[in-house]
């Protein structure tokens, strides 16, 4: 047996949190994209649709904010999205802006995929524990917790 004290490399391929929280990310997106895939759409294009049924009429960078979405990403998933009829773009008086909608295509896509998404929900609280689930639900866009119960998220998640 070796006494040899672990390198560098060896302590943060351990221990680096950022890693772990890359393939937590990718465990838990998939389990919200296999319960939708038979909707024929991701979790990512159903944070936007649900995301653009709040807002009413969402501007690009707004929805980019409010999901922490770069402008590529966000344009990449909204072309499909328009492309099934799930959201319009609104003509806006500022032409180099492109808000879009919500179709009621769209809300009924919401509708359709809400019991698949409750499920997968289960799975990832499942996975994740109550003290996982309640951090989640307070982590701001930021970065920061917002309090203890997470307000009206908690409700949702449980």
């Amino acid at each position: 047996m070796s006494s040899e004290a672990p390198t560098e490399a060896d302590i943060i391929a351990g221990h680096c949190l950022a890693s772990r929280t890359r393939a937590l990310n990718r465990v838990i997106t998939g389990i919200y994209n296999d319960a939708l895939r038979s909707f024929g759409i991701s979790g990512s294009q159903l944070d936007i649709l649900v995301m653009a049924a709040r807002f009413g009429e969402a501007a690009p960078s707004d929805l980019c904010r409010a999901l922490t979405l770069d402008p590529s990403t966000l344009s990449r998933n909204t072309k499909r999205l328009r492309a099934k009829g799930w959201l319009e773009t609104v003509t806006a008086a500022d032409s180099r802006s492109h808000p879009f909608t919500i179709t009621k295509k769209g809300r009924a896509m919401i509708e359709r995929a809400f019991p698949a998404w409750r499920g997968a929900q289960e799975k990832a609280r499942g996975l994740l524990g109550r003290e996982g689930t309640v951090f989640l639900s307070n982590l701001t866009p930021g970065g920061e917790t917002g309090g203890e119960t997470g307000g009206g998220a908690a409700a949702v998640l449980g």
